[in-house]
This record gives C-alpha cells, sequence and structure tokens, in this order.
C-alpha cells in the first residue's frame, strides 16, 4: 500500500525459490523543468543543482518559454567562470527511461550579422546601461559560484567545427560511482548552426537524447560550452526550458546471494516499498541489525551459514550438527522450514522439466477436481402423497423416508500433484466417496411439459435420521421422465454447493436408481 493506492508486487525467483528480482505495478513519472522564470523559480530551484548560481538573461530573443511575465534563458560564455551550468542527478534502475531536452541559441559570432534588436541588447549590456534585471548572476559570480566541476574530462569531445563546443551531456555511472562508457548510457549532443541567433528571431534548435538504464546507478545530466576549453573564442550560449523526464521501470530491487544466502550485488529503488521476502523466499529480518532469515521452525544467518537455534529433529539426524544449514547442502538442496534438506534436482534438466510440468498440472488439476460421477440406489417408504394441477404444471407434494448409498468418484489431481520428499504423489488420482443415509425427506415437484420435454422444478427437505442434521435443496431438471440436463442448489448447516450435469433415474414404488455426471460450480464450507 502506496498512501491510499493499492500497489502489487511480483518477485522473480531463482532454481532455490531466492528471489532475484521485485517488480511493481505502480506507474511513475518525475517531470522536472527549468523556465528560469521568476513565477517558478521556488518549484524549480529544488529539482536542479546550480540553479541558484545560475546566469540568466531576460530577453524574448533567446527566450523559449511562452507567455510569461519574464523572459529568461540561462547563459553560458564559455569562459573558466561560465563553462558549465544546470544540472540534474538521477538514481535509475533496470529498464528506466530518461528523456532529456533543451533548446539553445548561440549568438553569431560575426557581429556584422547582427541585427537591431541583437545589436541594442548586447551594447546595453556591455555599457550596463540595460534595464534593472535583464542579466541576473545568482548567487556567487559565474554559472556554478565557486563550486568546482566533478567530472571534467570524462567525455571525450573533439576540437573544430563551425558551431560553438556546447552541449547537453549526460553519464552514467554504476552504484559504485565508475562511469560507464556505453555510447547509449554517456555521451553528448553538440549545438549546430541552427541554434545561431542574428538578431532575426529565429527559431530554438532542440537538443533531445533518451536512454534506458541497463543497470542500477546514477546519472548525472548537465549543460556546458567547452568553446574556450576546447581552443576556440568566448561564444555566448543560451539554454531554455531545460527538461528530464525519468520513466521508471516496474523494477524496484534486485538481490544477488551467496551460497548461504548472504546478499550481495543489492539494489533497490529509493523511497519504493523493500522486498524482505528474499533468501529461498524467507523473510528477511532486519530489525535491531539482527539481518536474520526466518524459516518456520529457525532462524538462519546467512553470514556464518548456521542456524542459532537447535535443531528440533536432532535426535534423527545424529551424524550432523544441530545447527548446520542444509546439511551444508545448498547448490541441490533448499532448507525445508529450518528442519532437514530437501533436493531440487538441478542435476537432472528432465526432473527440472518434469517438476515444472508437476505444477502446471496442478493448477489445471484443481480446475478438474470439479467434476464428478455418482451412481445412488434408494430404497424408499412413501409416508403421503398429494396432487394438484397448477395450470402451468402438476404439483407433487411426497412425504417419505428414503434409505440411500451414493458412490461418487472424483478427480483428485491438485492433491496428487503435491510430492513428497521422496519425491512421490502423497494422495490418488481419484478419489471415492462412499456415503450411507437415511433421512426424512419432504419433496414438492412441479412438473410442466412442452414439446415434448419434462421441465422439474423441486424443492427438497431432508433430515437426517442420524445425525438430525438438515439438508435444503433445489434442482431445475430439463429431460424427460426425471433424466436430462439439470442445476441443482444443495445448503447445509455447515456447507452450500451448487451443481450443474446430466442425471438419469429410473425408478419404481419402492425403490430409484440414479445416476449423475457434472461438475461442482460453486462449494463453500463455512465450519470443516
Amino acid at each position: 500500500m502506496t498512501g491510499t493506492a493499492q500497489e502489487y508486487q511480483y518477485h522473480l525467483k531463482d532454481h532455490l525459490g531466492n528471489v532475484r528480482m521485485t517488480f511493481t505495478t505502480k506507474e511513475e513519472v518525475d517531470d522536472a523543468k527549468a523556465t528560469m522564470e521568476t513565477a517558478s523559480v521556488t518549484t524549480e530551484h529544488g529539482q536542479f543543482l546550480n540553479y541558484d548560481e545560475a546566469v540568466k538573461v531576460n530577453s524574448s530573443l533567446f527566450n523559449h518559454t511562452p507567455n510569461g511575465a519574464t523572459h529568461y534563458a540561462t547563459r553560458l560564455r564559455g569562459s573558466a567562470n561560465e563553462q558549465y551550468g544546470l544540472a540534474k542527478s538521477l538514481s535509475v534502475m533496470p529498464g528506466d527511461t530518461i528523456r532529456i531536452e533543451v533548446f539553445a541559441k548561440y549568438v553569431d559570432p560575426n557581429t556584422g550579422n547582427w541585427q537591431q534588436a541583437l545589436s541594442d541588447l548586447m551594447t546595453a549590456i556591455a555599457n550596463g546601461t540595460a534595464p534593472a534585471g535583464t542579466v541576473v548572476d545568482g548567487g556567487l559570480a559565474g554559472s556554478i559560484g565557486n563550486a568546482t566541476f566533478p567530472y571534467g574530462g570524462l567525455l571525450d569531445k573533439t576540437p573544430g567545427g563551425t558551431p560553438p563546443k556546447a552541449f547537453l551531456n549526460y553519464i552514467m555511472f554504476d552504484r559504485d560511482v565508475n562511469p560507464i562508457f556505453d555510447p547509449e548510457q554517456t555521451n553528448f549532443i553538440q549545438v549546430s548552426e541552427l541554434a545561431r541567433e542574428t538578431g532575426a528571431n529565429g527559431d530554438h534548435e532542440r537538443l533531445y537524447a533518451q536512454v534506458i538504464a541497463k543497470q542500477p546507478g546514477l546519472m548525472y545530466i548537465y549543460l556546458s560550452n567547452d568553446n574556450v576549453e576546447l581552443g576556440g573564442p568566448t561564444v555566448e550560449v543560451f539554454f531554455d526550458d531545460f527538461k528530464v523526464e525519468h520513466v521508471k521501470s516496474p523494477v524496484v530491487q534486485m538481490d544477488d546471494y551467496y551460497p548461504f544466502g548472504l546478499t550481495f550485488n543489492s539494489y533497490g529503488r529509493e523511497n519504493s516499498v523493500p522486498n524482505r521476502w528474499k533468501f529461498q523466499s524467507q523473510e528477511h529480518i532486519d530489525d535491531l541489525s539482527l539481518g536474520w532469515d526466518s524459516f518456520k521452525w529457525r532462524n538462519h544467518m546467512p553470514d556464518i551459514g548456521r542456524f542459532f537455534n537447535i535443531d528440533p529433529l536432532a535426535s534423527k539426524y545424529v551424524y550432523n550438527s544441530p545447527y548446520a544449514f542444509s546439511e551444508n547442502q545448498v547448490i541441490a538442496h533448499v532448507e525445508l522450514e529450518g528442519l532437514e534438506k530437501y533436493p531440487i534436482n538441478t542435476t537432472n534438466p528432465l526432473s527440472t522439466m518434469a517438476d515444472g510440468m508437476r505444477q502446471y498440472f496442478k493448477a489445471a488439476g484443481s480446475l478438474l477436481d470439479r467434476a464428478f460421477v455418482s451412481v445412488s440406489a434408494t430404497t424408499t417408504k412413501v409416508i403421503g402423497t398429494m396432487k394438484a394441477n397448477l395450470g402451468i404444471g402438476e404439483l407433487t407434494v411426497t412425504s417419505s423416508v428414503e434409505k440411500t448409498r451414493t458412490i461418487t468418484a472424483r478427480p483428485n489431481f491438485g492433491e496428487f500433484m503435491e510430492y513428497n520428499s521422496s519425491n512421490k504423489p502423497t494422495a490418488p488420482m481419484f478419489k471415492i466417496i462412499n456415503e450411507s443415509e437415511v433421512n426424512q425427506v419432504t419433496e414438492a415437484k412441479v412438473t410442466t411439459r412442452a414439446e415434448g420435454v419434462d421441465l422439474q422444478s423441486t424443492i427438497t427437505t431432508k433430515i437426517n435420521l442420524e445425525t438430525k442434521e438438515p439438508t435444503v435443496s433445489a434442482d431445475l431438471t430439463a429431460g424427460k421422465d426425471g433424466s436430462g440436463l439439470y442445476v441443482e442448489s444443495e445448503a447445509k448447516l455447515n456447507s452450500t454447493k451448487v451443481d450443474a450435469g446430466f442425471k438419469a433415474e429410473t425408478s419404481g414404488p419402492t425403490f430409484k436408481i440414479g445416476f449423475k455426471a457434472g461438475v461442482t460450480l460453486y462449494e463453500n464450507q463455512t465450519n470443516k
């Protein structure tokens, strides 16, 4: 549960039942956008690094954000104190998608190409006559103040070319902060001549990248103007609407294990619901820094590979230490509830395949177990009978004492597929149920006939003369002479069920023989 929304988690396990990866159904997207506008400062300064130190210029020539009271864009001149600009860092998990976008312009280095609007702006800034707030240098002088940029020189950028060496950059690190030099995860995008501004207020150039994280790690995204460092002149480059969208994958946790269950290479998404069921799908107890794996009968210490409780079955395994975990056989065995080792047949691929098929048929068998075939023989002593014509059909009410023996056969595949430690079934494939009852019966039956088909509606009340347990049932049969398709609902003190199928019946004055083949549609036992 996250807040008021439900969150379901699923686990990917290995052959030992160790949870290797945890997935969530929660969809989560984080958006951050630096417009640099005055109205958005409160929100944006907490989303981007170096925001409070950024140099920004208020001019519609370089602004990309529409419909604002101000028209700011951040400036990088490429000089020593204006080389690096806004940045953002992210913690990522495998499958995360990071979309990065910024809109850029640079001032045409050839002043002869400047139109009046650009010439007036640049002259006013240079002479200090621009209106207050035209140029804002937040914090200390420069675009990152007196901070030192931590990752200079990591990206191999080649000098040369006409456009300034200004970039949208992104670097992927592993969780130990080692850079990952995979061009699909670490790279840069340079501005082109499409971003040149002469004063004609042309379109911005959109710099865009999409990165899919391949491993747990950290991503650092930043803006830079490296033109001077790479041997070029000072060129003013403007960036606006710097946007980072982080689409989080369903992966929230990953764990690897040493043979006795100690975790390593474990990563979890920050602020996610952690999975505590890890080694062999047992709950890991971290309260008070215990680090235990809690099996049903004992607690396991994976750092030393031992239980700290004595084996409840120690007297049966005198050759084994009462503190040993899985008898120290942890590659092809799992620990059965903290009591004994249990083989997993990893050495035989056919056995592994058979176990998987067995689980499949167990699930399918649980559905087939609803089918049944039954034969019944009943001797009847009629106490009284009443008949009446209701217009829509004939009503027959009979009171009798019946002695019934019923033999029912049902599939038992669900239990049959449960194997014991010797890899043998623990139950038969079919169940044969032999029942004998003596009941006082009151039956009300309405029979209608249409086009040679009988439609019988029957309500029956039975009192078991031995247990005094009452049973009420309602039956609807479509067929002829009491045989055909039927649906029956039966209620007892502690159970209810609904059956449907085919039945056939033959009867005489003092006997009745019945056959049913059907399926139990619903069954509920309240007191087993």
